[in-house]
């Protein structure tokens, strides 16, 4: 790979773009006072470095190498619109939207994984099972106590119905949950369909405080507060929601 380089940051030239298999894509490059770097894709053609001040120019070099070598690869696959289904998909794509926020994957060499802001730092040997687990449990920690707050807001407005705790969990056989002693449990993948499906879902689990059943008094609870909820049902049956969301870029 030949460079053309056109800025300097202490004697150290970086490029400003390069061409990847026929595609141009921008360079960015920051300093950052932190003891890692990290890199990721942004707008669908800006390889955007954070490399640390903390480094020698020979391991700035070094790092910027490096994470050039893994972000290319991931380059090559990057598309107008891409529909992520799985985490190797949001990888390949460098980013990914949750509940409305666009969240960026970015490569690092950290250990394990963290969530700072909306950037997931990922180290580069972390395995694609380690990475979705990582993901799973700090979007649950992110959004646990903000749908809490709205599961009880809901209930304030419609059945006002005492609950007996609040669990966000990432399940693949159900949407929801009740129990007998009235814990609400919800689907972490409901914060990626939409507010009328989640709402319908919050409603149904509040529904089964009062019948633990499915009976026709069971829907005729649910009615009150959720009238359309056959087609509610119907849609999320055929568009169910999934972790890894539509990303539109350019």
């Amino acid at each position: 790979m030949v460079f053309f380089f056109n800025r300097k940051e202490e004697n150290l030239e970086f490029p400003k773009e390069v061409e990847i298999s026929g595609k141009k894509f921008e360079i960015e490059v920051t300093f950052h006072k932190k003891r890692s770097s990290s890199c990721s894709i942004k707008q669908g053609n800006v390889l955007n470095f954070r490399l640390s001040s903390y480094l020698s120019k020979k391991q700035k070099e070094e790092h910027f190498k490096e994470l050039f070598d893994k972000i290319s690869k991931k380059a090559l696959k990057i598309s107008d619109k891409i529909v992520v289904r799985s985490v190797e998909d949001a990888m390949e794509s460098g980013s990914f939207v949750f509940s409305g926020e666009l969240y960026y994957l970015e490569y690092s060499k950290n250990r394990g994984v963290k969530l700072v802001d909306n950037n997931f730092i990922i180290n580069f040997h972390t395995s694609y099972e380690l990475i979705e687990k990582h993901i799973i449990k700090l979007l649950v920690q992110r959004y646990h106590l903000r749908l809490k707050n709205y599961v009880d807001f809901l209930n304030s407005q419609t059945y006002n119905f005492k609950i007996g705790g609040f669990e966000l969990k990432n399940l693949n056989s159900k949407w929801g949950h009740c129990t007998y002693d009235n814990r609400v449990m919800l689907n972490l993948k409901l914060l990626n369909a939409p507010k009328d499906v989640l709402d319908y879902v919050i409603m149904h689990e509040l529904a089964h405080i009062r019948y633990k059943n499915h009976s026709a008094l069971f829907w005729h609870e649910v009615s009150r507060f959720c009238p359309n909820y056959r087609r509610v049902r119907k849609y999320l049956k055929e568009n169910p929601p999934q972790i890894y969301k539509l990303v539109e870029n350019g």
